[in-house]
């Protein structure tokens, strides 16, 4: 009579439990739930069927277990839902789990009805019953670590679901217990445990609103704010060796795929970012770019450090913009007022002595003023094109024809001036076609207008180097004076330092922004060298053959 109570109790709350949780079904993991517990309803209805003389109690226990592996099973993938931890279960993995559990479920069946001895059957199903019993052990620590470590399950919620998820498991155990008691016996411990089991999931479902909340919520809003982080975020251990990194760090320097993880933050970037830095340089899949580093200690719960966090933040078009901007406010101060004074000066002399023959010559001079002024204008337009655009176009382009076709098209522009073109054949680079155009154009334009030569010339040298590729400017004018270098390998201008034009700005900008680097040189017998260097990453030098 009391077993018999006991039955209709439990089978009740669970059917209660499954009526109630339907209003959820929306929420993450209340599908396989519901499901769980009509396998718990089952389960505990199998228990009284031998006392309605409608099964045997061996049967009944060689059902139990058959039971078993699909109810373990459903708890397993309940926990990976719920908490949102452990293998990701889409349809096709969810559907491939319950599917192992049937199969040895239906293996385990046939194979007693044939009469297979108990030894050869649990060899048989020896590794299909491990791997459901390891993944319900597994959904145990889940729900365990969710509440007393992560703290994304309340406590006590944590302790009924962990116990529930125990009961699951511990019914593989009595339902074996034929071999050291009598089947009735064994199933009675057994229908007490499912009692046990359903008493603490439904405690947790009506008591802490099961289905209402879940600790996945608060695990996958940490996971996601990492990953969709436009910084880059790198983890590392005690020897600052590199433990994990967002997708935007792995995006940016190609960490996993480069096997980065387990080196020290040394050989991976040639720094060990040991303290906060205003700035630093770092190759990335891009090429060079100019980063922010902020570096945290990581504790455990016992406060004790574990390793540190290190935020990367990408301040090179931050930069760029203000240096564009501090590099137009100096040439409307400085340049446009100056222009305009010697505009007025010279009209005023005009208008003071318009028949002087120094009339002509000051028209003539208020005319140049004004078209360089016009010209100023147009490069500020064209740089502001160029470097404001949202999104680069990298393709791969044929070198020695690139530079013969910049070649021919100032040619005509600065007939005085001989240009030359030395180059490997064949050469290609993968990089923004515009932007390596506007800087090889304005270089170009600075050698052939600013010269005091007899004969102006200017080489285009191409080179290619185990790291990419190197395109040098020559020019045997004055040379660039050194305050203008100063200026654009500081990236900043000053009240006490600035460059007299924004000609080589507006190269410095466009090399930035395809990731390479500028540099100077002295050229022999004189003039300068500005060379672009291109790496593998930025843009990637290759044979076209």
């Amino acid at each position: 009579m009391i077993v018999t109570l006991i039955v209709i109790l439990t089978a009740g709350g669970l059917i209660a439990g499954i009526g109630f949780g339907l209003r959820e079904r929306s929420q993450p993991g209340t599908t396989t739930y519901l499901a769980l517990l009509g396998a718990l309803t089952i389960l505990t209805v199998l228990t009284a069927l031998p006392r309605l003389t409608l099964l045997s109690e061996s049967s009944a226990l060689e059902f139990l277990l058959a039971g078993w592996m699909c109810t373990s099973a459903l708890w397993a993938l309940f926990a990976f839902t719920y908490t949102g931890r452990g293998p990701a279960m889409t349809p096709q993995r969810s559907i491939g789990l319950l599917s192992i559990a049937v199969v040895t479920m239906v293996a385990l069946l046939t194979l007693d009805m044939v009469g297979l001895s108990e030894e050869l059957l649990a060899l048989i199903l020896a590794p299909l019953l491990v791997i459901v019993l390891s993944l319900a052990v597994f959904g145990v620590f889940l729900i365990a670590r969710a509440g007393l470590i992560d703290d994304d399950l309340p406590t006590s919620q944590s302790v009924l679901l962990t116990g529930a998820g125990t009961g699951v498991i511990l019914v593989f155990l009595t339902s074996n217990l034929g071999v050291v008691l009598t089947p009735a016996q064994a199933g009675t411990v057994t229908l007490g445990m499912l009692a046990a089991t359903a008493s603490l999931f439904l405690t947790a479902q009506f008591g802490y609103k099961l289905l209402q909340t879940g600790p996945s919520a608060g695990y996958l809003a940490r996971e996601v704010v990492l990953d969709e982080m436009s910084d880059c975020v790198l983890l590392v251990d005690r020897q600052s060796r590199l433990i994990d990194a967002n997708h935007a760090a792995d995006d940016t320097f190609q960490l996993l795929r480069s096997n980065a993880l387990g080196q020290t933050l040394s050989d991976v970037f040639g720094t060990t970012f040991e303290t906060d830095q205003d700035l630093t340089t770092l190759s990335t899949r891009t090429g060079q770019r100019e980063f922010e580093v902020t570096r945290s200690s990581l504790t455990n719960s016992a406060g004790e450090p574990v390793g540190d966090s290190i935020v990367l933040r990408d301040v090179t078009d931050r930069r760029t913009h203000e240096q564009r901007l501090a590099v137009l406010n100096r040439v409307l101060r400085h340049n446009l007022r100056n222009d305009l004074d010697a505009i007025r000066s010279f009209a005023e002399a005009i208008e003071a002595e318009p028949s002087s023959p120094e009339a002509v010559a000051f028209g003539e001079r208020i005319e140049a003023t004004a078209t360089e002024l016009f010209e100023l204008g147009e490069m500020v337009a064209r740089a502001e094109r160029q470097l404001t655009r949202t999104a680069l176009e990298n393709e791969a382009i044929d070198i020695p024809h690139f530079v013969s076709e910049l070649q021919s098209q100032l040619g005509g522009q600065y007939p005085d001036c001989t240009l030359s073109v030395t180059t490997p054949r064949p050469l290609s680079v993968r990089t923004d076609k515009q932007l390596l155009h506007t800087a090889l154009l304005e270089l170009v334009r600075n050698a052939c207008e600013h010269t005091d030569a007899g004969s102006p010339a200017v080489d285009i040298a191409v080179t290619r180097t185990p790291d990419g590729v190197q395109i040098s400017v020559a020019d045997n004018g004055p040379g660039i004076p050194e305050q203008e270098r100063a200026v654009l390998l500081a990236g900043e201008e000053t009240p006490l330092r600035h460059g007299s034009g924004i000609g080589l700005w507006v190269v410095y900008w466009a090399v930035t922004r395809i990731g390479g680097t500028l540099s100077f040189s002295e050229n022999t017998p004189r003039g300068s060298i500005v060379t672009i260097t291109l790496s593998s990453n930025a843009g990637t030098a290759q044979s076209t053959t």
